[in-house]
């Protein structure tokens, strides 16, 4: 185990999330970061950068432009089905479920290029 993964286990277990940024690693809670964990990041910067952007790119899913267009169909209609049921009631609160199930609409219509 390299001593930047070392690091990043101990990081989670102190309940620190780190994220990269460009060139640069962020973290929060700052709160939680004690002055020897800041300088065990500093010293192993890019190590950690390297092994988070791995690891990024191994978690993103890839989505084809057919599910996200699914997706965006089925909140739309879930949108939709709410403005219905509470239409009488709440006519605010319908209207702007309206407003979520045509940007839904709309989002499913863009033609996005394939993740592949």
């Amino acid at each position: 185990m390299t001593p930047a993964s070392t690091l990043l286990i101990e990081l989670t277990r102190c309940g620190i999330e780190l994220q990269p940024h460009g060139d640069q690693l962020r973290y929060r809670p700052r709160s939680a970061m004690t002055p020897d964990l800041i300088e065990q990041v500093t010293a192993h910067k890019a190590d950690l950068l390297t092994a988070l952007a791995a690891d990024r790119d191994q978690l993103r899913p890839k989505t084809t432009a057919g599910e996200w267009r699914t997706y965006h169909l089925t909140l739309a209609r879930r949108w939709e089905r709410k403005a219905r049921m509470c239409n009488r009631q709440h006519p605010k609160a319908a209207a702007e479920w309206r407003w979520w199930a045509n940007r839904h609409r709309s989002l499913a219509a863009i033609e996005f290029p394939s993740g592949d």
